[in-house]
């Protein structure tokens, strides 16, 4: 007997289906890494049925490649796995697959469990491949940056949890293709929490600046986030370094403030004028 791809992925993602029947297809099947009409291979087909036995049936057997990627997102299914919750990952991880992949952005599958926001994957993968973590995409982020630039704390958190030990081997202080460092990125995202975490590694400079010269504690005093602003100087930050404008921390709040006046004072005159419109049209 026969099977094509499609039928058996028809048969993977149906409500129901059991491991034996997909066992059965799977044996007749030529090609167990083809994307079918669906754009995905049966594993990942598996993997998107959250399905453990239908899991371990397509990893079990010698016939299914653990990288062949998806034809829509191009994808490997160590990425599918964490784009469903993550239970897969342990399991693909013992079959061999391969972490340091990427997609055609450059992020590999930490990237993906710190956009989505999934700790527990980032504790698994941190565990079983630190390295993965050192990792930049195509704009200079690690999975670190991709956290803090989706606000993502919690797996911000993961990452820098001392008892993982990803801290021993990351370098806090490098900078993505904008110049911005972790706590750059922390402080612009008002995540104070995630600002204390960073120093309390003992690894950051606090004073490194972003690609306009604006350093932490430039941004943490523009914003008005007195709190941070008053973490940052008891750690030592440098209240007198000028960006590339010219403007100490302090400078830039003013510009800032002026700034806001002006727009208020814009957006005024702008109501004025249109009030003195309508009334030339009444007379």
């Amino acid at each position: 007997m026969s099977a094509t791809v499609d039928s058996l992925v028809k048969t993977i993602l149906k409500s129901g289906s059991s491991a034996g029947e997909v066992t059965r297809q799977l044996s007749w099947v030529k090609d167990a890494n083809a994307v079918g009409k669906r754009g995905v291979t049966p594993l990942i087909a598996a993997i998107e049925s959250e399905d453990d036995e239908i899991i371990s049936v397509l990893l079990d057997s010698k016939k299914v490649d653990v990288n062949a990627r998806d034809a829509v997102m191009v994808l490997p299914p160590i990425v599918h796995a964490v784009r469903h919750g993550g239970g897969a990952l342990l399991p693909l991880i013992k079959k061999g697959a391969d972490l340091k992949v990427t997609d055609e952005a450059g992020d590999n599958v930490a990237h993906w469990a710190c956009r989505l926001n999934e700790p527990s994957a980032v504790t698994l993968l941190g565990k079983s491949s630190p390295s993965i973590f050192t990792a930049t995409d195509d704009e200079g982020n690690t999975p670190l940056h991709v956290a803090l630039l989706e606000g993502q704390q919690e797996a911000a958190f993961a990452v820098l949890d001392p008892d993982l030990g990803l801290v021993e081997v990351l370098d806090l202080n490098s900078k993505n293709d904008l110049g911005e460092t972790p706590l750059v990125l922390a402080v612009k995202g008002r995540m104070g929490n995630v600002v204390q975490s960073l120093i309390d590694t003992g690894k950051i400079d606090i004073d490194v600046a972003d690609e306009d010269g604006n350093t932490a504690l430039h941004i943490a005093v523009k914003n008005n986030m007195t709190a941070v602003e008053r973490l940052l100087l008891a750690v030592g930050a440098d209240g007198s370094i000028c960006n590339k404008a010219g403007l100490t921390p302090q400078g830039l709040a003013k510009e800032a403030i002026e700034q806001i006046k002006a727009n208020q004072q814009l957006k005024e005159e702008q109501r004025h004028e249109k009030e003195e419109r309508k009334a030339q049209k009444l007379e």
